[in-house]
């Protein structure tokens, strides 16, 4: 594979080919790297593929293949991820698992997280097919839009909204709305980034479908609510809220290696955790 990229390497221009063919390794032998130490806290880890298994994970995003490679190990975060944020609910928020518990969980996609807790949520999501998929999977699901929910005032206890508000038109609208329909918590997850973007609609859709003819799905229709609008930081995301019914409670990355919570240094983590609760809300006081 080296010897065919340095080959490609132009010639013609002004560049150090074998300069930038050792950059390129070395940005390889990196991702190499973080790839078997990503698999290595899978491996010595059996809690995560059986509460989290490979070949349900693999369906978790329905529409959008899910990336394993090298560069790209995404499958494996993405189990690490679930695991992390179940492994913090079990330590912190118990009540959780109750029976007796109301979560919804806001632009799910599958419903592994509540497979996995064992509990009978509500998984709501704007596309009907990817409610089927979820209904397949032995969960409660529903046709519902972030933006404009249609339960009543404190219908939950909790709020889940994973990886859904960047896709959003109107994130604060579905802010809102969490907040408006959540008695307790909102826990949430967001791309972690240090600055705020506005994405460009044809440049995410021309990453989409470089992603999907990685994974062997070039022909993969690429929808609005496919693509990444906003991604904010957590500075910009404290603010936002202040034009919501939602408080800043806590945030932290999901990490590969360490437990969620842990730490707030960003070492890598794609993920940014929220906990947000109700505006003026003093149902329940965190005791950590």
């Amino acid at each position: 594979m080296f010897d065919l990229i340095k080959n490609l390497i132009p010639r013609r221009f002004k560049i150090d080919p074998l300069g930038s063919y050792n950059r390129l390794r070395k940005i390889l032998g990196v991702a190499r790297y973080r790839y078997n130490s990503i698999k290595k806290v899978i491996d010595n880890n059996p809690e995560i593929p059986r509460l989290f298994p490979e070949e349900k994970m693999r369906e978790h995003y329905a529409r959008e293949p899910m990336l394993q490679t090298v560069e790209f190990p995404v499958l494996y975060v993405t189990q690490i991820r679930y695991y992390r944020m179940y492994k913090y609910f079990q330590l912190h928020y118990p009540d959780l698992f109750d029976v007796k518990t109301q979560i919804i969980d806001v632009g799910d996609t599958s419903g592994a997280l509540f497979q996995a807790m064992g509990k009978d949520g509500l998984s709501v999501n704007i596309h009907s097919e990817i409610v089927e998929s979820i209904r397949r999977n032995g969960i409660r699901a529903k046709i519902e839009d972030a933006e404009n929910i249609s339960f009543n005032d404190k219908s939950f206890d909790y709020a889940f909204c994973f990886q859904t508000l960047e896709h959003l038109k109107n994130p604060l609208k579905a802010l809102d709305e969490l907040g408006r329909i959540t008695r307790k918590r909102v826990f949430l997850s967001v791309p972690y980034v240090e600055r705020t973007s506005i994405f460009n609609k044809d440049f995410i859709v021309n990453v989409k479908k470089i992603s999907s003819s990685i994974a062997g799905k070039a022909d993969q229709e690429v929808r609005d609510t496919d693509c990444h609008i906003f991604e904010f930081s957590t500075k910009d995301f404290k603010n936002i809220l202040s034009y919501t019914r939602l408080e800043y409670v806590d945030n932290f990355p999901i990490s590969y290696f360490v437990p969620l919570g842990e730490t707030r240094k960003n070492k890598g983590a794609f993920i940014n955790f929220f906990i947000l609760k109700p505006r003026g809300s003093h149902i329940y006081e965190d005791k950590r």
